[in-house]
């Protein structure tokens, strides 16, 4: 995987997290926030695994 791939990848994350804190703070909490928890699991185990090769 390239650098730019990866690059994409945290800041997706990044993005996803931020998400799920406005919703958060919103108390607008559901399987939204459970499906983004989710997603972002996917991608920490993504990136990692890229790191780690």
């Amino acid at each position: 995987m390239k650098v730019q791939e990866l690059q994409e990848l945290y800041s997706e994350r990044k993005q996803l997290r931020r998400e799920i804190s406005m919703l958060e703070m919103t108390g607008d909490c559901g399987s939204s926030v459970r499906g983004l928890k989710k997603e972002v699991k996917r991608l920490t185990k993504k990136i990692d695994n890229e790191v780690d090769k």
